[in-house]
Formats: C-alpha cells, structure tokens, sequence
C-alpha cells in the first residue's frame, strides 16, 4: 500500500496495514517524521504509557512485589 501523506490518517493506515502483514510505504514532501512523529500524537501517547507503567511499578508494594528505587527518565 502507498500512503500519500504522513499525518495521523496516514500514519494510522500504513500501520495497520503493516500489523496485518502487507507492505506499506509512506510518502511525503519533506523527510521522514514531521509534526506528528516528532512532537505531536506519538511522542505525547509514548510518554503516557511510560508515565502509567511507572505508576504500576510505584504501586506493586502491595502486591508482595519488591521494585526497588523505579525511576523515570524520557530522553528529549
């Protein structure tokens, strides 16, 4: 499949086309990435679920689990 655009609607199709095992390439006019890879929906969704998996982790005390000293560090 040949995606026209990286945006979220672009970006959403050629993935879901690849996790059902075709092939996908993305074009668009400047290089790779853009808004939305770099400092849109992607990184904001990654910091979200790191965010919430530390939060697990602060939390497994009570289930007998020993993490110790968790912490967190999200490059830039």
């Amino acid at each position: 499949m040949l995606v026209i655009g990286a945006g979220p609607g672009g970006h959403a199709a050629a993935v879901r086309v690849a996790r059902r095992g075709a092939r996908a390439a993305i074009i668009k006019r400047q290089g790779r990435g853009g808004t939305y890879t770099h400092r849109g929906c992607i990184p904001t969704k990654a910091l979200l679920a790191s965010s919430r998996r530390y939060a697990e982790l602060k939390k497994l005390g009570w289930m007998g689990v020993r993490v110790m000293d968790p912490s967190f560090a999200m490059p830039r």
